[in-house]
């Protein structure tokens, strides 16, 4: 590290002084560190025309892990001899969480759906089957992925009812 911010260094824990002429590894996580290597290589071979990205997650002063986005990009430098790379460090723990927290949701809701005792069929705005539930192929007879994207009305209703619950619909 041969300048950092005061925002990516309070990200870290840390006192900017201490954080100069330490590498970057110095607190990412374990298998990280060999992806981190990979990701600056990778910025140094775009010679500057690409920006290379990195997700991972680095350990502050405390302990604790922060969940980050790297954007990289090649540089010549007047200070330094050669090359290096200038990086943006965006603290991305709330998104990260975010996300997590729908992984959490999605799960769930799969899994109510998996379990319910009721039928459950997702149709798309044209009436083509999207879904169905493990209660509505035992019902039916039907595997899920025979009836996805077919038309509901033609393949569960009897054909003297199809028109007027197409209506409906």
């Amino acid at each position: 590290i041969l300048e950092i911010t005061l925002t990516a260094a309070a990200s870290l824990g840390q006192e900017r002084a201490r954080l100069l002429c330490k590498p970057l590894s110095t607190w990412v996580e374990g298998q990280d560190k060999r992806a981190l290597l990979a990701h600056l290589a990778g910025a140094l071979r775009n010679r500057g025309t690409t920006k290379a990205t990195l997700d991972t997650r680095l350990t502050t002063r405390a302990g604790q892990s922060i969940d980050v986005h790297l954007e990289t990009l090649a540089a010549e430098s007047a200070s330094v001899s050669g090359r290096m790379c200038r990086t943006i460090l965006l603290d991305a723990s709330s998104q990260r969480e975010a996300e997590r927290a729908l992984i959490r949701e999605r799960d769930f809701a799969e899994g109510l759906v998996a379990m319910a005792q009721a039928i459950v069929l997702v149709l798309d705005t044209r009436g083509r089957i999207v879904r169905i539930n493990p209660y509505m192929e035992a019902l039916s007879g039907y595997r899920q992925d025979e009836v996805v994207g077919k038309d509901w009305f033609s393949t569960f209703l009897p054909k003297a009812e199809q028109k007027r619950i197409r209506d409906l619909f």
